[in-house]
């Protein structure tokens, strides 16, 4: 099957699915959330055969548009795209006492392609324990002609997933930005790191259980674990996120010389200024490990690819 001009097989177990992505009806989206309901318990006896084993795995990050220099924006909302997942509260535990579908120490890297398969880069995320909760990374380093990208995310959380600290540091071409975002009390404090141009920091009401973009893509692959998909929400990249996630289909990826299974799907982002669209692929393994990302702009398709 051809689709943003890559080809990927259609799964033989859901033939009825060839071709309708973004053309779906309520019915079928039913039914694709109901397949992963059903597939819970499977996940479940996975995760218990793979007991403390590590999961290491890259994938890989897009950058898009062309000319590429006429595109700084575009691609900081795909850095930012990529993280900008959903989640909700839950009860306060310690973290030993949740069980992710992610280990402690996993480390999962990127490679970032053009469609023509050129490789401009890399990308990476790393999870560890901190305290009775989490400490999430993320690097990216790209180079496309005289157009450079050099970012670091860090996001700080509590057992449950709920930002307590979130950090990024981004440059892209001659363009900078250092930022902080504190979680507290029911709000969030915008804080500007850039010594060169100070400015106040600015507060804004949250939920009890606000997330920053980072730790949203880690509950997301707990809530696709538990055979569930986020609501409708906000998350944090800076600014506030409007999110929507779409179940669109189980489907075999071709995969070195075999393929691996995974789930598609559709992620809808809207900022204070800027759109974004792309497709999202997550493994079937009990980690729910990120595979692909794929995104098109201005007809023209890019892809972010685990690294094996």
């Amino acid at each position: 099957m051809l689709e943003n001009g890559v080809h990927y097989p259609v799964s033989e177990n859901a033939p009825n699915l060839r071709g309708r992505i973004g053309r779906r009806s309520s019915h079928d989206r039913s039914a694709g959330l109901q397949h992963i309901g059903n597939m819970r318990h499977h996940d479940e006896k996975e995760r218990m055969a793979a007991g403390a084993r590590s999961v290491v795995s890259r994938t890989a990050h897009w950058f898009g548009a062309a000319p590429l220099l006429a595109v700084p924006l575009q691609l900081k909302a795909l850095l930012g795209g990529i993280a900008l997942l959903l989640a909700t509260s839950a009860l306060a535990v310690r973290a030993d006492e949740i069980q992710m579908p992610f280990d402690a120490g996993e480390d999962l890297a990127y490679a970032i392609t053009w469609p023509s398969g050129l490789s401009v880069g890399s990308a990476r995320f790393r999870a560890r324990p901190k305290g009775d909760g989490w400490r999430f990374e993320m690097t990216v380093e790209a180079s496309v002609h005289e157009f450079a990208v050099d970012d670091a995310f860090v996001s700080e959380t509590d057992a449950n997933l709920c930002s307590s600290r979130f950090e990024k540091h981004v440059r892209h071409g001659t363009k900078r930005a250092h930022e902080a975002l504190r979680f507290a009390d029911g709000t969030v404090e915008r804080t500007n790191l850039d010594p060169v141009r100070p400015s106040p920091p600015g507060t804004t009401p949250v939920g009890a259980c606000a997330r920053d973009a980072l730790a949203a893509v880690y509950y997301l692959r707990q809530d696709l674990a538990a055979g569930r998909l986020p609501a409708p929400g906000t998350v944090h990249f800076g600014a506030a996120y409007d999110l929507r996630l779409e179940y669109e289909q189980t489907r075999w990826l071709p995969w070195d010389e075999g393929r691996r299974r995974a789930d598609l799907i559709r992620v809808k982002v809207r900022g204070p200024a800027s759109r974004l669209e792309f497709l999202a692929y997550f493994g079937r393994d009990a980690a729910r490990t990120p595979l692909l990302f794929q995104a098109r702009m201005d007809g023209e398709s890019f892809v972010m690819r685990l690294a094996e």
